[in-house]
């Protein structure tokens, strides 16, 4: 799940280089990102506007994870090394911005719904209190829900489109948006594989279980692994995902300046960060 429900004791180490975005809008700020990552996100004000129906209090999710993996493959790359890695003497510092909200349809993320909105503001709240920062890329795990009914599988491609295609009008071109597919059991989500379709086919480049897509149409093999497991997936999600996101990073231009901020997913970005729901 995108907003985490793993156990306290699963949570990964705390790295200096990886931050978190924590309060809303005007009260935001950074800290050290720590599990659980969407502690605040995916609690009662933000379940009621979007009309989940999560009871789980928010645990460890693939979030801090996830900026590791980005951290330490920007920081590995040559680009960095010389650059601006050599010029700093640290390792490329991380952003992730929550905004991850467990078990709610796409409705409430596409144009018009609450979660996208917050993700916009978040988004916006992450990059002023960062100017320096660029917007990395978006970490999407989302679908479950619309997999419980016929209709809202049915529709369910249209309206990833319309998101995916919000997100590189809201925050450019350039932002990876990597698209995870869901896992439920079939007797639990019994339109799982006309949601599933829908993910896998959202963009030009895919693995067997994640797909990086990007506004420009650049192409990336995002493949790791064929495992198939969960467990094994999760593993495999992040790393795709840390590759498509971390390449963008060690080529952002002067221009576009220094410090890759990635909202997570969701933000799926946890990456603005996306629920599995």
């Amino acid at each position: 799940n995108m907003a985490g429900r793993g156990a306290a004791s699963s949570a990964p180490p705390e790295v200096a280089e990886v931050l978190g975005l924590v309060g809303f809008g005007d009260e935001a700020r950074w800290e050290v990102a720590r599990e659980p990552l969407h502690l605040d996100t995916d609690a009662a004000q933000l379940r009621s506007a979007s009309g989940s129906i999560a009871k789980a209090v928010a645990g460890v999710g693939p979030g801090v994870e996830f900026g590791s993996r980005i951290s330490e493959a920007i920081s590995s790359s040559n680009e960095w090394r010389l650059g601006r890695g050599k010029a700093s003497g640290r390792k490329a510092r991380v952003g992730l911005v929550p905004t991850a909200v467990g078990a709610t349809n796409i409705d409430v993320w596409v144009p018009g719904g609450v979660l996208f909105a917050n993700m916009m503001v978040q988004a916006s709240a992450a990059q002023r209190r960062s100017p320096s920062s660029v917007l990395g890329g978006v970490l999407y795990y989302q679908g479950e829900s619309d997999a419980l009914d016929e209709g809202r599988a049915a529709a369910f491609s249209g309206k990833l489109q319309s998101f995916l295609a919000a997100v590189h009008s809201g925050l450019g071109e350039k932002v990876v948006v990597v698209v995870c597919a869901i896992h439920g059991g079939l007797d639990r989500l019994p339109f799982r594989e006309q949601v599933r379709a829908a993910l896998l086919a959202s963009g030009p480049n895919w693995s067997r279980e994640a797909r990086a897509w990007s506004g420009g149409g650049r192409e990336r093999d995002t493949s790791t692994t064929t495992t198939t497991s969960k467990r094994d997936t999760t593993t495999t999600t992040t790393t795709a995902a840390a590759a498509a996101i971390s390449e963008r990073g060690t080529n952002i231009s002067a221009s576009e300046r220094a410090t890759t901020t990635t909202t997570e997913p969701g933000a799926s970005g946890s990456g603005s960060g996306r629920s599995e729901a």
